[in-house]
């Protein structure tokens, strides 16, 4: 058997332990291998991928939000004690980071913006994160703004020593 690296921008380790996830689910729950693949898929324009049952992936963040949300997984929130907190369904996370996506937008917030979203910790930490950086609002709309992680102390800040990165529309609340 080969393994290949996916792509040259893929982290290794996660790679190579989705494979072995792959090979160990198929022996624990005794799958047949599909017949060997002798060329590469990156040959193969969209309609040759469908003819084969390929299925495409998400290309943006927002399309991998838009699939999580159509089955019934999402995240859990544990408090201290290691207890369910509160679980957090994908198509709930969806529809507060497009609700939070179009009030960036309604605010004026745009594309070469840069936000810095800081929530408390918690389930609130990933609708602001994602209205911002997702194509939440839909196929193809993009995302409002690009998100900058609030510099370390004693880094360069990019917020011109505010500790908050400049946009020229002044603090948006979500």
């Amino acid at each position: 058997m080969a393994r290949r690296c996916p792509d040259a921008t893929a982290n290794p380790y996660l790679a190579f332990a989705v494979a072995l996830t792959c090979a160990l689910t198929g022996i624990v729950q005794k799958l047949e291998p599909p017949d060997p693949l002798d060329e590469s898929f990156v040959t193969y324009d969209d309609a040759e991928l469908k003819r084969r049952g390929v299925p495409r992936l998400p290309g943006t963040l927002g399309e991998a939000l838009d699939y999580a949300a159509t089955g019934n997984r999402g995240l859990n929130f544990h408090d201290a004690r290691g207890t369910l907190s509160q679980p957090y369904p994908y198509s709930q996370l969806r529809t507060e980071a497009r609700a939070i996506a179009d009030r960036l937008i309604a605010a004026g917030v745009g594309p070469q913006d840069r936000l810095a979203p800081a929530p408390g910790p918690g389930p609130g930490v990933a609708p602001p994160f994602l209205g911002a950086a997702a194509d939440a609002r839909g196929p193809g709309r993009g995302p409002p703004a690009t998100v900058r992680p609030r510099p370390r102390a004693g880094a360069a800040d990019p917020g011109g020593g505010s500790g908050r990165p400049q946009t020229g529309k002044g603090m948006v609340g979500y």
